[in-house]
C-alpha cells in the first residue's frame, strides 16, 4: 500500500508528459485578432504582424453603423508577444507597435487626429 502514493505521482507526471508541448522549447502558439475600426476612408491599408504581410486592401473604410471597417482573419503568432505594423501609403501615415498576448489578443487600429492609434482588449464586441 506504500507505493500507491509514488504511482499515482508516476501517472501525473506521465500524462503531463503526454500533453503537446510539455517538456520542449517551442513556444506557445496565439491567435491574434486586429480590427480596422475608427477614421478610415477609402484608404490603402498594409498590416504587418512579426515581418508577414497580413493585409493589403484598397479602399477600406468604416462603417458609421458599427465603427468597424475591417476584421483582419485571425493571425497565428508564436510567443507572448507579437510586433504589429501598419501603413497607410497614400496618407502617409506609418505605425509599429509591439502587443503583449498576456494582457489581451484583440487589437483595434484607429485613425485618431491624423494618427494611427490603438488598444488591446481580452474580449471586443462590434455592432
Amino acid at each position: 500500500m506504500r507505493h500507491i502514493p509514488s504511482l499515482w505521482a508516476a501517472i501525473v507526471l506521465s500524462c503531463i508528459a503526454a500533453l503537446p508541448g510539455a517538456g520542449t522549447a517551442e513556444p506557445l502558439v496565439s491567435s491574434l485578432h486586429l480590427y480596422l475600426a475608427e477614421g478610415f476612408a477609402n484608404d490603402h491599408v498594409v498590416v504587418e504582424v512579426d515581418g508577414r504581410k497580413v493585409l493589403d486592401a484598397d479602399g477600406v473604410t468604416t462603417k458609421k453603423l458599427t465603427g468597424l471597417a475591417m476584421q483582419i482573419a485571425p493571425v497565428a503568432v508564436q510567443g507572448q508577444r507579437s510586433r504589429v505594423g501598419v501603413r497607410l501609403p497614400r496618407k502617409g501615415l506609418d505605425a509599429a507597435f509591439e502587443v503583449d498576448l498576456g494582457k489581451g489578443s484583440h487589437v483595434p487600429i484607429s485613425i485618431e487626429n491624423g494618427q494611427l492609434s490603438h488598444s488591446v482588449h481580452r474580449q471586443i464586441g462590434f455592432m
